[in-house]
């Protein structure tokens, strides 16, 4: 396999966002539509409101979502992201985590 395209600093920088606990399940969460804080911090269990706050204010600093009226949704480039998410699931389901 060629790997002249996966450039260290590139999958860095995309780490750096994804590899943040709680992040892929907000912008999983995102996906469906604009939700409020409440729901957010609902369906992403068991994450402390400080952290959600801190999460929502990193990925609107990275312009993955935009926050408008108390809800929040994802940008284009937040969009971007759910082909990767999916591919993440799909690799997780084919090779599930050992215990």
């Amino acid at each position: 396999m060629d790997n002249s395209d996966m450039k260290p600093s590139c999958i860095r920088a995309a780490a750096d966002i994804l590899g943040s606990k709680w992040t892929a399940l907000i912008i999983r969460e995102l996906s469906s539509g604009p939700q409020r804080f409440c729901a957010i911090e609902r369906a992403v269990d068991d994450i402390n409101p400080r952290t959600l706050t801190q999460r929502l204010e990193m990925l609107q600093h990275h312009d993955i979502i935009t926050q408008f009226d108390n809800s929040y949704e994802l940008t284009d480039k937040g969009r971007a992201l759910l082909p990767i998410l999916k591919d993440m699931a799909t690799w997780s389901a084919h090779y599930p985590p050992t215990t």
